[in-house]
């Protein structure tokens, strides 16, 4: 399935392709799906380009690890015709381990991208993603061997750094050395969790007027007015969104849907396509958060049953139809007229008033 050697006519294609007629051939995508670790897997990134999603990328991938091991290959790395254009994304320190990574998925995919951005605790103990940004000599050896050792373009996707110059610097030996397209992440590696802040557009903009090949924006898309927003500011060729895509799927499109429908479609493709649980049970606790914080019960009983995916298609149906019922139930009581502590003083006064004019009206009677 997967092959380690390449011809050397096929090798040339690629060096002589500008970024910008690459990037044509792939459609010229706005709208990218972020790699995303247990976030972008196959069914997922399907589900994602029914709704206007242009290009996806496959979670980030252990270069040293997939070219040693055969089971980590296989659970690791899916993809089908339909998804394409496909960047499959890797991690990794050495430019032999890269190298070989990449050339078993070269077939399977339209290009293939170096993880430089990733600011997790386990990239600072492997010494990939982020924390890669401190040797750029090594990571520019790394682009030259990959840019001229493949058959698919080679893309990057960074972290600004915390000099401006520096990051311009940077970037600029990334496409001199290769790179065909790159994506920037407009924070610093220190910038994440709690501590994320704004991502930076006026960085990304420069970076944009400096290069000559596409470069696509990632950071700061909230609302689908963003995604414009963005494109017009930075002048970048396309933007990227990860948190945003994974609390919607659909955002490319603007739409907010039922979500319950869209999980339901979501692990119907899964059925087709199955991965690990786990995965699938982050996106549907994705998806459906504030459902599952408001009925607790109900998110116990989908962990129960979560295993199946078709028990946990009915059950997603059950519990749209037992919200909706909910939601009614609430609407219905809102709606009934509320008496007042004005008005029981008025009725009050009134009866009283109405009670002394009868008594008034006996005793004349009587007279």
């Amino acid at each position: 399935q997967f092959k380690t050697s390449l011809p050397p006519s096929k090798m040339k294609k690629q060096e002589e392709r500008t970024g910008h007629e690459i990037y044509q051939s792939l459609g010229s995508p706005k709208r990218i799906m972020a790699p995303m670790v247990e976030g972008s897997d196959l069914p997922y990134r399907l589900l994602s380009k029914r709704y206007n999603t242009d290009l996806v990328y496959t979670p980030m991938l252990y270069s040293r690890l997939f070219v040693t091991s055969k089971k980590y290959r296989e659970k690791s790395f899916q993809t089908v015709p339909e998804e394409r254009p496909l960047v499959v994304q890797f991690a990794g320190t050495e430019p032999e381990d890269l190298l070989n990574a990449a050339l078993m998925v070269q077939d399977h995919c339209d290009a293939v991208d170096i993880n430089l951005g990733c600011p997790q605790r386990c990239a600072r103990s492997g010494g990939y993603g982020a924390f890669l940004l401190d040797y750029p000599e090594k990571i520019f050896e790394i682009v030259r061997t990959l840019s001229t050792g493949l058959s698919v373009p080679l893309f990057c996707k960074i972290r600004i750094l915390p000099d401006l110059e520096q990051t311009l610097q940077f970037a600029k030996g990334l496409e001199e050395n290769g790179c065909k397209l790159l994506v920037v992440h407009g924070r610093t590696r220190d910038q994440k969790g709690d501590n994320c802040g704004p991502a930076d557009w006026d960085i990304i903009k420069k970076i944009k007027d400096l290069l000559t090949i596409p470069v696509v924006a990632n950071g700061g898309l909230v609302e689908f007015e963003d995604v414009q927003k963005c494109l017009d500011y930075t002048g970048c060729d396309g933007v990227m969104s990860a948190c945003s895509m994974l609390d919607n799927p659909c955002y490319f499109a603007g739409i907010a849907p039922n979500k319950y429908d869209i999980v339901v479609e979501y692990l119907q493709i899964c059925q087709e396509h199955p991965i690990k649980t786990r995965f699938i049970r982050q996106h549907v606790f994705g998806i459906l958060k504030d459902e599952f914080a408001a009925e607790p019960e109900q998110r116990a009983q989908y962990c129960r049953i979560s295993h199946c995916l078709t028990e946990s298609i009915n059950f997603i149906q059950q519990f749209k139809e037992y919200m909706e019922n909910k939601t009614k139930l609430e609407e219905s009581t809102k709606t009934e007229p509320e008496i007042t502590t004005a008005e029981t003083e008025v009725s009050s006064t009134k009866r009283a008033e109405d009670t002394k004019t009868t008594e008034t009206e006996e005793v004349e009677v009587v007279g």
